[in-house]
């Protein structure tokens, strides 16, 4: 396996590639592209991405663990597939202003995590962990939360959720009217 430690890793441009037997440790990926990737058998720790696109990168017998992802753009990708390398510790550990296209986040603990300022479009939150989670100022378009615990959640200033009241646990949860009325549109009825 090649092994990288503590390097600035600058304008990498991968494209219809296989990416195999790599471990990267404390590194910074500055302006690197992978479109149409696929990752086999990797490790990413601790490493941070700075104005990055991941488009249609495929994750496979891979390991994230506390990457710190701003103002980078993720499309496709399926956040489950890279579990960190224990419970209290996921692939993702902090997010800023970034934008996720037709990501899934499934059955991942996402508490007291910040999306704060980032866009997502047609993404799904599936039975996930958001307690405490901070969607501040977040812009959602066509993006799902289904059987997810969202208690004390932060929606404050973000708009276009789509959150089914009945399957997910909201309770002290925070919203920003009139966005909140979106709400109700789970259950079928009129608003006047």
């Amino acid at each position: 396996m090649d092994y990288v430690e503590n390097e600035k890793i600058k304008g990498l441009k991968f494209r219809d590639e296989i990416i195999s037997n790599r471990e990267y440790i404390d590194c910074e990926f500055y302006n690197c592209n992978f479109v149409d990737v696929e990752i086999n058998n990797c490790i990413f720790k601790e490493c941070t991405f700075y104005n990055c696109t991941m488009n249609n990168v495929i994750f496979k017998f891979s390991t994230m663990k506390n990457a710190t992802l701003n103002e980078s753009e993720f499309i496709g990708i399926n956040w489950n597939t890279l579990k960190g390398d224990s419970f209290s510790a996921g692939p993702i550990n902090k997010v800023r202003k970034c934008f996720f296209k037709y990501n899934n986040f499934i059955s991942m603990r996402l508490n007291i995590f910040n999306f704060s300022g980032s866009k997502f479009q047609e993404s799904l939150f599936e039975e996930c962990d958001l307690i405490d989670a901070n969607f501040k100022d977040v812009r959602f378009e066509s993006t799902q939360f289904i059987q997810c615990n969202m208690t004390r959640a932060d929606f404050r200033e973000a708009y276009g959720y789509i959150i089914d009241i009945q399957s997910n646990k909201l309770k002290k949860a925070k919203f920003s009217f009139p966005e909140v009325t979106n709400l109700l549109s789970s259950i079928d009825i009129v608003i006047d």
